[in-house]
C-alpha cells in the first residue's frame, strides 16, 4: 500500500509542476511567487522520492500520459486553448528534475 502511495504522490508532483510550468511559460505576465514555489517544491518531491527514497524512476509511458494531463489542466486554469500548448512535452525529464531550470516564455503565444 505505501509503494502504491507513494507512486501516486510521484505522479501528482510530476503533474503540478508540468502544469506550473506550462503556465510560467504561456503566461509570464502572470507569474507569481506561489507558481515558483509550487514548482520548487514539487521538484524537491520528485527527487526525495526517485533519489533520496531510491524509489524508480518515472516511465516515457507515465510521463506522456502525466504531460496530457497537465496540460488539458493548464488550458482550463488559464483560458488559453488547448492547442496553444505543444503536443508534445517541451520539458525533459532531466529539466523537470533540475532545480534551477526555468523555461522562458513561450515567444508563440
Amino acid at each position: 500500500m505505501v509503494g502504491k502511495s507513494k507512486k501516486r504522490g510521484q505522479r501528482s508532483s510530476y503533474r503540478l509542476l508540468m502544469l506550473h510550468l506550462l503556465k510560467w511559460e504561456f503566461q509570464p505576465e502572470r507569474r507569481s511567487r506561489s507558481w515558483r514555489n509550487t514548482i520548487d517544491r514539487e521538484r524537491e518531491n520528485i527527487i526525495d522520492y526517485e533519489e533520496k527514497g531510491k524509489g524508480r524512476r518515472i516511465g516515457e509511458a507515465d510521463f506522456d500520459d502525466l504531460y496530457q494531463s497537465a496540460r488539458r489542466l493548464a488550458a482550463d486554469e488559464t483560458g488559453l486553448p488547448l492547442g496553444a500548448f505543444p503536443s508534445l512535452c517541451p520539458y525533459s525529464l532531466d529539466m523537470l528534475r533540475d532545480l534551477s531550470a526555468m523555461p522562458d516564455p513561450s515567444p508563440c503565444r
